[in-house]
């Protein structure tokens, strides 16, 4: 954002929500965006609230590359719902 302000001068952003937690794999973004965000992502405060995950959301997916993110969240378990 500082690039942003640097290059338009008059340009101010504010962020008053916070910022979008990064999933890198989209099949995982699409997920937590629509479950637990806007439809566009979801917020860094929310995720750190996601203690249970449903496993069966993303079991037998072939198109799911990576969850690393799933250890920086306060995951406690993991449900098949």
């Amino acid at each position: 954002m500082e690039f942003l302000e640097t290059k338009f001068p008059d340009l101010h952003i504010n962020v008053t929500a916070g910022y979008y937690f990064k999933f890198r794999d989209p099949i995982i973004h699409n997920y937590f965006s629509s479950m637990y965000g806007d439809g566009v992502g979801v917020s860094e405060s929310t995720v750190s609230t996601i203690n249970n995950i449903d496993r069966a959301a993303f079991e037998n997916n072939t198109q799911l590359v990576s969850f690393d993110e799933l250890s920086d969240m306060n995951v406690k378990q993991t449900t098949n719902n």
